[in-house]
């Protein structure tokens, strides 16, 4: 349940994330605590798991009530039940539970796959515990329907970014977003692979984003948020 449906202010936000808590998935015993330790000093409760099996097996046992606020934050690259088919069998379970993914390895794919299965966000390396802590706290305040002020500041300055952006760059985006590789863009625009490389090193140039899962992360939100 996002906090906009609770009725908390910012001030009660402080005291809500101590009641949350965080499903973290990581199969490196050193990546894990590192992570954890920076959620505990942010005020999250911490359930780590080492594989993706064991999270899904305690959510079985234990799933959420009203009540208990859940996010799963979940290394893609998984052995065993990868990332991905962890999300699917999440949504089976619990479909309103958030996943966070981040990856070391990821790929166009896969960041595609996980952002069309509803994960909330996608931190491909590098990243830092900061960033995660404050997708966080991002998913726990959105609403479904309602922005808190915070939010609307956010769509306006998304769209502020897509309109800076020329017809021909919102098109490569669109196809970049869609696992389409540069010599597919150039036949598909009609255009040289040159001009493709050239639109794609602009595109992260005028977002300040450095890999393409940031890029596709960007136009999920486009589309999510101003229907594009």
């Amino acid at each position: 349940m996002p906090i906009d449906a609770l009725g908390l202010n910012n001030d009660d936000f402080v005291d809500f994330v101590k009641t949350v808590e965080i499903f973290l998935v990581e199969s490196d015993d050193g990546g894990r605590a590192y992570l954890q330790n920076a959620f505990e000093q942010s005020g999250f409760f911490v359930k780590p798991f080492s594989s993706s099996e064991l999270m899904l097996i305690h959510l079985m046992r234990y799933p959420t009530n009203i009540g208990n606020y859940r996010c799963v934050v979940l290394n893609e690259h998984q052995q065993g039940i990868g990332g991905l088919e962890a999300q699917a069998q999440i949504r089976k379970l619990e479909p309103g539970l958030q996943v966070i993914f981040f990856s070391y390895k990821a790929t166009v794919q896969s960041v595609i796959s996980a952002w069309r299965n509803g994960a909330a966000s996608f931190f491909s390396a590098p990243f830092d515990a900061n960033e995660l802590v404050v997708a966080i706290k991002d998913c726990l305040k959105q609403g479904a329907t309602v922005q808190q002020p915070n939010d609307r500041a956010a769509v306006e300055a998304l769209r502020i970014s897509y309109k800076a952006l020329t017809s021909r760059e919102r098109e490569v985006l669109l196809l970049i977003s869609k696992g389409h590789k540069n010599h597919e863009i150039a036949s598909d625009l009609g255009i040289s692979i040159p001009t493709v490389k050239m639109h794609r090193a602009n595109l992260m140039r005028k977002l300040e984003i450095e890999n393409i899962a940031q890029l596709i992360s960007f136009h999920h939100k486009c589309v999510r948020f101003l229907q594009v």
